[in-house]
C-alpha cells in the first residue's frame, strides 16, 4: 500500500500541506494531524514556519517533523530515538 504514489503525495504534504492530495489532507484532518486555519479568526500573526501554510497547518510541529522523517526514510517504523536525533 505504501507505494510510489503515496510516497510522492507525502512528499508534497511535507513541502506544502496546502498542496497535498485532497484525500491525504482529509485523513490528516480526521486524525488531528493537520488543522484547517483559513476560516479561523487570527488573534495574533501566524508563525512563518514550514508547518504553517495559508489554509492548513500541522496540529503541532512534531507531526511535521515525523512526517518529514517518514518520507525521507520511506519507512513508517520509526523509534523515538530516530525522531529526536533528527530534530537537533
Amino acid at each position: 500500500m505504501l507505494g510510489g504514489k503515496l510516497w510522492a503525495e507525502v512528499g508534497v504534504a511535507v513541502e506544502n500541506v496546502d498542496e497535498a492530495d485532497y484525500n491525504l489532507k482529509q485523513s490528516m484532518l480526521k486524525h488531528s494531524i493537520a488543522i484547517y486555519i483559513a476560516g479561523a479568526t487570527q488573534l495574533t500573526e501566524l508563525p512563518r514556519e514550514r508547518w504553517v501554510r495559508e489554509r492548513y497547518a500541522y496540529q503541532i510541529p512534531a507531526y511535521y517533523h515525523v512526517l518529514k522523517l517518514v518520507h525521507e526514510r520511506k519507512d513508517v517504523r520509526l523509534k523515538a530515538e530516530n525522531i529526536l536525533e533528527n530534530l537537533s
